[in-house]
């Protein structure tokens, strides 16, 4: 991914924690011919103590994307919050329109899990990470229903080799004009632009920091 070096963002807490808010990623494959992309819900687990991050997923057996996880690694694309900025914010009148965006891009070669246990095993570590009070509920299915469920689907995790971190928010900018652009995103009734300006709002450097120019 190409970052300009103002945007980058290089600590690993702050990509891991982006994440796992943003969860619901693409992961791309290559099968010879053609880019292959599916969207899907991903758990994030980081040993902190070891400085690894591992990805956990899984789709539908149906999927072909799954055939090509063996031969290659993987790009994974974490997507948050994004807006068009206009120029209206800048100070000169010859300003030009962009957009500003957070993105997190992880690389690292899957593993399948082949037993049907194990896929079992993903499916509730999903539920006891988006919904754990529904796991009773999910215990009491008939076994004949899970199984066949369990056959109707692929489990894998992907051990991360490799993360990038953009976090496009007008840091190229003099801080009234980032300040501006944050207020006015985070007043927006777009959900989604309001989302990016309480971001650009928290990297704003604090009072006494002496980056206030």
């Amino acid at each position: 991914m190409f970052i300009p070096p103002s945007y980058r963002e290089n600590d690993i807490e702050t990509l891991v924690a982006f994440m796992k808010k943003y969860h619901f990623a693409t992961i791309v494959s290559f099968d010879g011919t053609i880019p292959l992309a599916t969207h899907l819900p991903f758990l994030v687990e980081h040993e902190h103590e070891q400085a690894k991050i591992t990805l956990v997923s899984h789709m539908a057996l149906a999927n072909p994307q799954w055939r090509t996880f063996a031969e290659q690694d993987v790009l994974v694309m974490f997507q948050g919050p994004h807006a068009y900025i206009s120029p209206q914010y800048y100070e000169s009148r010859y300003g030009v329109p962009t957009w500003n965006y957070a993105a997190v891009h992880v690389y690292g070669k899957p593993v399948i899990y082949s037993q049907a246990e194990d896929v079992a095993q993903t499916l509730l570590q999903t539920i006891r990470t988006f919904e754990p009070a529904y796991e009773k509920h999910f215990d009491a299915i008939p076994q004949d229903y899970t199984e066949k469920l369990k056959q109707e689907l692929v489990a894998f995790e992907i051990q991360v080799t490799k993360i990038e971190g953009a976090f496009k928010l007008s840091q190229d900018k003099p801080l009234p004009i980032r300040q501006r652009v944050a207020d006015a995103l985070a007043r927006s009734p777009d959900t989604v632009a309001a989302e990016l300006g309480n971001m650009m709002q928290r990297q704003l450097p604090k009072a006494g920091s002496g980056e206030e120019q």
